[in-house]
């Protein structure tokens, strides 16, 4: 198998299940227009937490917190939970007598997100609160395509390079059986040179799923990134749906030819970069440019690759 990143570890373990009554009790607002909730998940019934379980957690997502959720003294765990939508119905205010004192408590997580994140769900057929890991992508990873939709971007994955997908949770089913047809260029724009990755999924021959990425050879962490692709000999695509859940992940073939021709363009980068004047120099301003001028869409049309 291969090796993933910490945010993206295959696990099908950590399954904690709560027998109790189909109404869960939240002390906490979720978030607007979002099935995310933040706050104490009880780990410490119907059993105390199995430490197998706690350890998986640190593996997964480093430091969490027990607290005490009972005059007995049973513990919940600090955490974000994302509810599934056939659940929601049931998720009502908690109305105890230590509702303030929990909402007191708890509403700080609104502004410092907890580490764990669980998927949670009641099934009715064992008549069970349901909580397995979810595993996505970092906030900071998220904000990329908060900011700029659906998309892709390299990434360091450790032992590789991924693109990073986000897209609708129906495209990447679609994705699955997909062939994918990529191809690097350099485009020299007046303010700076653009190493230029795309990409179309042929989910639909006819109108392909098109994919695109700049990559800076003047920025250091960009300029490893370009290094190390040329010596892959697979390119990785991960694929992470509407929620930024993760999906599964598809590799292709990087073939010498393409990966010689890369390791052409980034000398080629660098030549056109030191011929520019430092104070003209301006990578975002290109790429930006550079889109105006050719919309995602016409470069399919244009090198049919």
């Amino acid at each position: 198998m291969k090796s993933v990143p910490e945010w993206a570890i295959y696990t099908s373990c950590g399954m904690q299940a709560v027998r109790r009554s189909p109404q869960a009790m939240a002390w906490l607002p979720r978030k607007a227009a979002r099935t995310i909730w933040w706050g104490l998940l009880m780990a410490d019934r119907p059993r105390l937490a199995d430490p197998a379980w706690l350890a998986r957690i640190e593996e997964v997502y480093g430091e969490y917190q027990l607290v005490p959720m009972t005059e007995g003294g049973r513990r919940g765990i600090l955490c974000q939970m994302r509810v599934a939508h056939d659940s929601l119905h049931l998720i009502r205010p908690g109305l105890t007598s230590r509702a303030p004192e929990f909402r007191a408590a708890l509403t700080p997580l609104l502004d410092s997100h907890p580490n764990p994140i669980f998927k949670v769900r009641w099934n009715p057929e064992r008549g069970v609160w349901q909580s397995e890991f979810w595993i996505g992508l970092p906030e900071e990873m998220q904000a990329v395509f908060k900011s700029g939709g659906y998309g892709c971007f390299a990434a360091d994955r450790g032992d590789h390079i991924s693109f990073i997908t986000h897209a609708a949770d129906g495209d990447i089913e679609d994705f699955r059986r997909a062939e994918v047809a990529y191809r690097w260029e350099l485009v020299e724009m007046p303010s700076a040179p653009l190493v230029h990755f795309q990409a179309a999924i042929l989910d639909n021959p006819w109108s392909p799923y098109l994919l695109e990425h700049f990559l800076n050879v003047a920025d250091p962490e960009q300029a490893e990134i370009l290094t190390r692709l040329v010596r892959q000999e697979q390119l990785c695509f991960d694929y992470f749906g509407t929620d930024y859940e993760y999906r599964y992940s598809k590799y292709l073939v990087h073939p010498a030819d393409l990966r010689g021709g890369l390791s052409k363009l980034i000398d080629q980068a660098l030549d056109y970069q030191r011929s520019l004047l430092t104070e003209g120099r301006d990578f975002d301003r290109a790429k930006m440019d550079y889109q105006r001028q050719v919309p995602l869409g016409n470069w399919y049309t244009i090198y049919n690759i």
